[in-house]
C-alpha cells in the first residue's frame, strides 16, 4: 500500500498495524524485507503483541521472540522500548517517537492483553477471528 501510495504521488507517512499472529504469514515478511529498499519515508508499523492467536497461544504455535531483533535484521528502525498498549500516555509517547524519526521504515511494538476489558476473553483465543 505504501508503494502504491508513493506511485500515485501520495504523502509520506503510511502506517500499518498488525498483531504478532499476522507476522506468521510469509507475505508479511516479504513486505517487511522489501520495505527498507522501497525508499518510502515515514513508513511505520504498529505491532500489537498480545501473545494470543486464532488457534491458541502464540508462543506454542509460532513464537515471534525476539521480534525487535528480527525486525532490526531486516533494517527496520525499532523503538527502543516495548510500550504498554493499554496505557494511553505510553501509546502517545510511542507516536511521538515515530514523529522524531529520520530512519525508516520504523516499528513500534506494544505489549497488550487480548480482551483486556473482558474477563471472558482475556488472554484466550476466544473471539479472535470473529
Amino acid at each position: 500500500m505504501a508503494l502504491a501510495r508513493g506511485c500515485r504521488g501520495g504523502a509520506t507517512g503510511p502506517t500499518s498495524s498488525s498483531a504478532e499472529g499476522d507476522l506468521n504469514e510469509g507475505q508479511t515478511w516479504e513486505a517487511i524485507m522489501a520495505a527498507p529498499s522501497s525508499g518510502r519515508r515515514g513508513l511505520v508499523a504498529l505491532i500489537d503483541c498480545n501473545k494470543v492467536q486464532l488457534d491458541g497461544p502464540s508462543d506454542t504455535i509460532m513464537p515471534m521472540d525476539p521480534l525487535p531483533e528480527k525486525l532490526r535484521a531486516f533494517n527496520w528502525n525499532v523503538a527502543p522500548v516495548v510500550y504498554d498498549g493499554h496505557n494511553a500516555a505510553e501509546v502517545l509517547a510511542s507516536l511521538d517517537w515515530t514523529k522524531c524519526q529520520t530512519q525508516f521504515p520504523a516499528a513500534v511494538i506494544y505489549k497488550t492483553h487480548k480482551g483486556a476489558a473482558s474477563p471472558l476473553w482475556r488472554t484466550t483465543p476466544t473471539g479472535t477471528g470473529r
